[in-house]
């Protein structure tokens, strides 16, 4: 598992647009069996609408009451990617800091993220 967290901006020169934002991944586990509406008969929960999200909200209500762990279904924002939902804090061990990257902002868009550790590869976005 890994979240993205921001952590500083930090401007090139008074006046110029460009700048520099350092994120950071926070990585953890997941250390339990998780529910998956995904196998058939779960259908109408996995539609990406962000509409049905009432009927997954409830799916996912129904199955904590019978004390299960937390469920694991398809990001809605970042297509191929899943997110879960714990339903106790112990079913996620605390994260630890993973890779730390520099975004360059060129005043119109991001046009390079370089990783800050490991062998810090400079990635140039077209």
């Amino acid at each position: 598992m890994e979240v993205s967290r921001g952590s500083q901006r930090h401007d090139v020169s008074p006046g110029n647009k460009h700048c520099y934002r350092i994120s950071f991944q926070e990585v953890g586990s997941i250390d339990a069996d998780l529910i998956d509406p995904r196998p058939p008969g779960h259908d109408d929960l996995l539609d990406l609408d962000i509409g049905s999200y009432p009927a997954l909200q409830a799916f996912a209500r129904e199955q904590k009451s019978k004390d299960g762990n937390g469920i694991v279904y398809p990001s809605l924002r970042h297509w191929g990617g899943e997110c879960i939902a714990a339903f106790f804090p112990d079913v996620v061990t605390p994260p630890k800091q993973g890779d730390h990257f520099r975004y360059h902002w060129n005043g119109d868009r991001i046009d390079f993220i370089q990783q800050l550790t490991g062998e810090r590869p400079i990635l140039q976005i077209d």
